[in-house]
């Protein structure tokens, strides 16, 4: 998770990324150090309906599962779109050894030893 914004009562966005690189990604917000460092690695959620105040809770540099994320096409370009009144986004701790795939993920990336 790289940053948030909060929307009350409206659609908020989440901006992340799982390290894999896409031309076909939105833009990310211009100016951040992540903008640069992970330049088309970086997808735009909207988050709408009850997943909208999950923005509020997510903080950057902690890891999270998404389930049913859609990607949508807008000009070309690729964003995240999640909404519903479902539990979509779970915090996901990285010292628990038993979440292999995020295990595999930071070792890939070179953020911890398998």
């Amino acid at each position: 998770m790289l940053h948030s914004e909060h929307n009350n009562g409206g659609t908020s966005k989440v901006y992340v990324t799982d390290y894999t690189k896409r031309d076909d990604l939105a833009p990310a917000l211009p100016g951040h150090w992540w903008d640069k460092t992970l330049m088309n690695r970086i997808v735009r959620i909207h988050l709408y309906d009850g997943q909208s105040e999950m923005a509020q809770a997510m903080q950057r540099g902690t890891f999270f599962n998404i389930k049913n994320l859609h990607l949508k096409r807008l000009k070309d370009k690729l964003f995240g779109s999640l909404g519903g009144s479902d539990r979509l986004i779970t915090k996901v701790d990285p010292g628990n050894s038993d979440n292999k795939e995020l295990a595999a993920l930071l070792a890939c990336v070179g953020l911890r030893h398998a």
